[in-house]
């Protein structure tokens, strides 16, 4: 039942498209792909349709949007989220947009839905930006749930004179669930006459007293050839308990931390991009450590790229070292594959040595300017955990005739 209401949905939505002229602008794709995976569906073969469309009426000043997955897994056994489903609508003479409906949100908080009003309105100078409603998890990222969410943030823009502040905010947020809580917000960007750019952010949680999230960030040019950055981040994590991704990041604690850090690009001619990166971490519950990386992306006149990457981390005895391929190629005028491998050295407190392998192949093949053909597998092999494989097949339409990661 809930297949054939959301596919009548988007034939709904396509209907729209295509009969109304005042339609001038769509954007999105469809995904559907079938596949075995052993690392969440235990082999299982699963079927799986994804759908992300957004639309424009330009005459009209209306915009709509919508992005849902659905996963068949047996004839008994699926599910169904949709992560986005919202009608906005603009009024150009009071500089306002008004967005009703089930949209996505990234901050202090994490990446979550919300079911509710958003309103915006932007002047010469100055703006504002309200929304109210009750926030949704989104699985597999650091994600809330809750009773209420509201907030406002306030901005602030400058002349086109003035030389060096681009743009600064101010924001109040309000979460409830078993209990409630305030964050204050904040951040700057701004700029020098030597293109040097600075962005300052933070989070200070009033309830607990104390600053969540202070990061900092400069960047500049090293010459006619090379950028530097420089930036710094103290962050304490919001919950006790680790998300799946959290899991597998060699830098989480569940203390209070620090990280200050450095990189540096060098492209000494057009397609060759060499990097090098350094941190020092320092960690109220744990060891404190620093590490390298280094890195070089080069690509060829024939649309080949390949992109080298090589980490060492070490905090107190615990030391992790990894390196990283990847090679893509077109085939042909319509077809490209793209090789990646990855290996990983792991000695941690907790479980002792883990070296881990792993290579995934992707098959691009293009039937249409809007429709691509793949075919995908990836196996990891792994000292302390069981292997993990994973492969299928999968065929997209962009609704736009825009394909994001074009062979360049």
């Amino acid at each position: 039942m809930t297949w054939r209401c959301l596919l009548g949905s988007v034939g709904m939505l396509l209907t729209v498209v295509h009969g109304g002229p005042g339609w001038a602008g769509m954007i999105g794709n469809f995904d559907s792909r079938v596949q075995v995976d052993n690392r969440y569906f235990d082999g299982r073969l699963t079927l799986e349709q994804r759908g992300e469309i957004t639309l424009h009426d330009r005459s009209q000043q209306v915009r709509m949007g919508a992005s849902f997955a659905l996963r068949q897994r047996d004839e008994r056994g699926g599910e169904v989220r949709i992560n986005r489903l919202f009608a906005g609508k603009r009024f150009p003479a009071a500089g306002v947009e008004l967005t009703l409906g089930r949209t996505e949100r990234s901050d202090s908080l994490g990446f979550y839905t919300l079911d509710g009003v958003i309103l915006d309105w932007s002047g010469e100078r100055l703006g504002f930006h309200f929304y109210a409603g009750i926030p949704g998890r989104i699985d597999d990222y650091r994600s809330i749930e809750g009773e209420a969410l509201h907030g406002i943030e306030l901005y602030f823009h400058p002349s086109g004179t003035h030389r060096f502040l681009h743009q600064a905010r101010l924001g109040w947020q309000h979460y409830r669930d078993e209990t409630s809580s305030d964050r204050l917000n904040w951040g700057m960007a701004a700029r020098t006459k030597r293109q040097i750019a600075y962005l300052f952010t933070g989070v200070y949680a009033v309830q607990e007293a104390h600053f969540e999230d202070i990061s900092g960030q400069i960047r500049g040019e090293a010459g006619s050839k090379g950028t530097w950055q420089l930036s710094g981040k103290i962050w304490q994590p919001r919950r006790p308990w680790l998300t799946f991704r959290e899991r597998f990041y060699s830098l989480y604690a569940r203390g209070r931390q620090s990280v200050v850090r450095g990189d540096l690009h060098y492209r000494p001619r057009k397609r060759v991009v060499w990097s090098l990166s350094g941190r020092h971490v320092a960690r109220e519950q744990g060891d404190t450590g620093g590490g390298l990386s280094a890195g070089a992306e080069l690509r060829g006149d024939s649309g080949w790229r390949r992109e080298f990457q090589f980490t060492l981390l070490r905090l107190g005895d615990e030391v992790t070292g990894g390196a990283w391929f990847q090679f893509g190629k077109p085939v042909s005028s319509r077809s490209r594959v793209t090789l990646r491998t990855a290996l990983q050295y792991q000695n941690k407190a907790l479980y002792g040595v883990d070296r881990s392998a792993g290579a995934e192949l992707d098959m691009e093949q293009m039937i249409r300017a809007d429709l691509y053909f793949s075919l995908f597998a990836g196996y990891l092999w792994n000292s302390r955990l069981d292997d993990e494989y994973r492969a299928g097949a999968r065929l997209t339409w962009y609704l736009d005739g825009y394909r994001p990661g074009k062979t360049e």
